[in-house]
């Protein structure tokens, strides 16, 4: 599972979250941005390909308070798969 984390101006100010991750043989795209509804998209490595969106900073290792992100997490994780949830929890 490959985390995405978008956070401004501040490091541990989130703002977006991608979550990339294999689902029985099918590559998927989670993306929640707080305050709104999460997108799940199927990853078909062509032109629709969502990842091909991704800004530059979803190349950076987040290096942030993991205990601070899963609060944030779970503070707004109304439609967050519990799977996902879950693997959150493990890192924090």
């Amino acid at each position: 599972m490959d985390v995405f984390v978008w956070s401004e101006p501040k490091k541990d100010d989130i703002k977006r979250i991608e979550v990339g991750f294999e689902e029985n043989g099918t590559k998927r795209l989670w993306s929640w941005k707080f305050g709104e509804e999460g997108q799940f998209y199927e990853v078909d490595e062509g032109d629709l390909d969502p990842r091909k969106n991704l800004s530059q900073i979803a190349h950076d290792n987040y290096d942030g308070d993991y205990q601070q992100l899963l609060l944030t997490i779970e503070q707004h994780s109304g439609d967050l798969p519990q799977n996902i949830l879950s693997v959150f929890r493990m890192l924090a």
